[in-house]
């Protein structure tokens, strides 16, 4: 943060600092006399603009997107709105984003002020709903588009994704929602005017639109609506210098007129070469930031890329997705090597001069969405989508016991699949694991115990409400199936829709369950059995629904190892290329003498995701050293300090006085390096290091030897340094 301004008050009446703040929609500033008889009041343009000068400009955008089931006619809305001419569409892959309208308003004194509204397709496929709830956050507008020609069943989908919106967008104050009958061209609108008023009502909606995308009806009264219920007041602003505006401006440009991947020093001399002037580096870097945060471009996976097309990571999503389910065996899998390679259909795509690093990219993103497993085999790394098995848990019910149900709203695929890939990252007490269309079972590391679970669809046709059942098979203990039970809970609560998730218990005798109309009943009535219509023996009622809900320390530590390990996959995937475009995450000081044991701490940093530079594993034939150790310690974040059973090395001692100064004085444009002393098994006491290595934070791996969990904390360290 910077500071913006510092009020100076002058008043007869004394105004205390804890009684100033800001409005809870952060639109003004006022600070209360101690008595509470005064206020002064400002608005948050008057303190920034007052602070920044009249040379600054004011940004603000309005988030507008399409949601609603696939082929309902999205995108062939999208091109008339965006003001574009129709064109006939496929069924879109992923999200398109447009710049629809753009102005300036003219502020007091010489400042300005730029609206653009953003639209955004969102495509409407079950596997993607997941991920798309992390484009509803911050939406101005919603326009969920349904088919009034779909006479099973037109308004399918239109409330998951109203109450999608609502949870979304509820703590900025909730999303205006407008319902839009599109393809109006063909036949006219079938569904009756109480059935739209009905659903209007139970969705929250504020308005409704029958348009045509190829006759253009109601466009232009979409259009209008669209701008009519933009409250710009209310959205945030960005006050920045008027270079900001035009650095965006020149960026947008660059993304319209097709631009795919490029580097940030390129589009920096780009727009000075427009511009006609030096341009601070960091401002154009902090743009690109904004827009990155606003979802018009991504940084792609291996160097400093940018890549001004991110919508098109979806589409390789989808096309790795759709090879994964055309596997001939039904695993739902394709190699690592071919998803690398683009050896596999995706015609749909325009061919790029950089595909390898968009393919790079796009393997990265399923990996870390949780949307595929990376699991080793005998043919190599392989990518399992669970979501796209085809082959069913055989004995299902049969030999398994279940014990409890959980009934919810939400994409019920994407959530099986999410939560599959994190029970195989973080299961662990379990030796494998079996993945099935309908369910994932994992086995104990001894004895018989299995711990599953199985996705149960409320209507076929409709993946937004969803049944999921958990059952054990052998010697699971209760201890461990209530941990599993909780930890499936924990995860439906942060990916289902809030409020949706109905847990049911489940009693089964003589290979039937018994109805839970009969359970509650007995509940009801004070009863502690259930009984079985059949053989009329009782089983004792138990806790297990409430016992689920209370989510304890092993629950919260497996979902981290969970997410610990989807990233551990996601640094290892593109650490090749990383490699061969010496993009390191840390640098090695070592005295020679020590080499075989530095080695071997450098491969389990290697394990671990972190490319650590050596000299002798990573000078190539003809470099000269110096040069090479020159420019590393210009780039890498982190330099590693290693102290062995020998003394410091002449050229260690020389590597070490370099780096000490980098660590002290930052260079331009970059971060202090962070040196980090390390004492490697047989090392001196801490007392014995030079004098300035004392004061930073050293890892004394000196008793617990180059164990796994002894360097998680330098690898945590390493990271943090390399995100800053």
């Amino acid at each position: 943060m910077r500071l913006v301004r510092t009020l100076g008050i002058t008043s007869s009446t004394s105004y205390g600092s804890d009684l100033a703040g800001f409005s809870r929609d952060r639109t003004k500033f006022a600070v209360i006399s101690s008595n509470r008889e005064k206020a002064l009041v400002w608005t948050a343009e008057q303190l920034v603009a007052d602070a920044v000068g009249p040379s600054s400009s004011q940004y603000r955008n309005a988030k507008v997107v399409l949601v609603g089931d696939s082929g309902v006619g999205k995108s062939g809305l999208a091109f008339p709105l965006s003001g574009r001419g129709f064109e006939p569409t496929e069924s879109t892959h992923g999200r398109q984003v447009w710049s629809v309208g753009r102005k300036e308003v003219r502020l007091s004194g010489r400042r300005r002020e730029v609206r653009e509204v953003l639209l955004w397709d969102l495509a409407g496929q079950p596997g993607y709903r997941l991920f798309h709830r992390l484009s509803l956050r911050d939406v101005t507008i919603a326009l969920v588009v349904f088919d009034s020609r779909n006479e099973s069943d037109p308004f399918r989908g239109v409330m998951y994704w109203a109450r999608a919106l609502d949870e979304a967008t509820s703590p900025q104050g909730g999303a205006i929602k407008l319902l839009v009958s599109a393809r109006n061209d063909r036949g006219g609108v079938k569904v009756s005017a109480q059935r739209i008023n009905d659903f209007m009502e139970k969705g929250g909606f504020s308005g409704y639109f029958e348009t045509s995308a190829k006759t253009a009806d109601g466009i232009e009264e979409l259009k209008a609506a669209v701008e009519r219920f933009v409250s710009w007041q209310k959205l945030p602003a960005i006050v920045a210098p008027d270079v900001f505006v035009e650095i965006r401006a020149f960026l947008i440009l660059e993304k319209e007129s097709g631009s795919l991947l490029t580097s940030e020093a390129e589009l920096l001399a780009g727009f000075e070469a427009i511009s006609g002037g030096r341009v601070d580096r960091k401002i154009f870097h902090t743009c690109l930031q904004r827009l990155e945060a606003a979802g018009l471009v991504s940084r792609a996976s291996v160097g400093n890329v940018w890549l001004l097309q991110p919508e098109l990571l979806d589409n390789y999503a989808a096309w790795l997705s759709q090879a994964a389910r055309l596997e001939p065996d039904g695993l739902g899998a394709i190699s690592e090597r071919e998803a690398l390679s683009g050896d596999y259909r995706h015609d749909a795509l325009s061919k790029i001069a950089d595909e390898k690093l968009m393919l790079l990219t796009a393997v990265q993103e399923v990996v870390g969405r949780g949307l595929a497993i990376r699991v080793d085999t005998e043919r190599g790394q392989v990518l399992v989508f669970p979501s796209e098995l085809r082959a069913d848990l055989p004995d299902y019910p049969g030999q398994y016991n279940r014990e409890i149900s959980f009934a919810f709203s939400g994409p019920v695929s994407a959530i099986y699949a999410a939560i599959t890939v994190r029970l195989v990252n973080s299961f662990s007490y379990g030796s494998g694991y079996s993945l099935y269309r309908n369910a994932a079972l994992f086995k104990a590391s001894s004895g018989d115990a299995v711990y599953g679970f199985a996705a149960h669809h409320a209507n076929l046709d409709d993946d937004s409400e969803g049944v999921f059942v958990v059952f054990f098979g052998g010697n699971a203990s209760r201890e461990r199936k209530l941990n599993f039970i909780r930890y499936i809970d924990y995860q439906l609560q942060q990916m289902a829709i809030e409020g949706s998730i109905v847990r049911n218990r489940i009693y089964v005798c003589c290979d039937e369950q018994i109805p839970e109309t009969a359970v509650r009943k007995r509940r009801q009535n004070g009863e502690r059995t259930v009984l079985c219509p059949i053989c009329g023996i009782h089983q004792p009622m138990d806790d297990l629904v409430l016992e689920s809900q209370l989510a304890d320390k092993e629950t919260v530590a497996m979902s981290q190892q969970a997410s610990v390990k989807q990233e551990l996959q996601q640094r290892l995937i593109i650490m090749p290329a990383r490699e061969r475009a010496s993009q390191f995450d840390a640098f090695i000081c070592y005295n020679t003498v020590d080499r075989p044991i530095v080695s071997r701490f450098r491969s389990l940093l290697r394990e671990n995701g972190i490319l650590a530079w050596q000299d002798t594993q990573d000078l190539g034939p003809g470099d000269q050293p110096t040069l090479v150790i020159q420019r590393m310690l210009d780039e890498v974040p982190v330099a590693l300090v290693m102290f062995g059973p020998n003394s410091m090395g002449p050229w260690q001692e020389q590597e070490y006085y370099v780096m000490l100064q980098r660590a002290i004085k930052r260079r331009e444009g970059k971060p202090l390096l962070r040196l980090i002393p390390v004492l490697l098994p047989g090392a001196p006491d801490v007392e014995m290091l030079p004098g300035f290595a004392r004061n930073f934070v050293v890892l004394d791996l000196r008793t617990q030897g180059l164990e796994e969990h002894a360097i998680q904390p330098l690898v945590r360290q390493i990271l943090d340094a390399h995100r800053s």
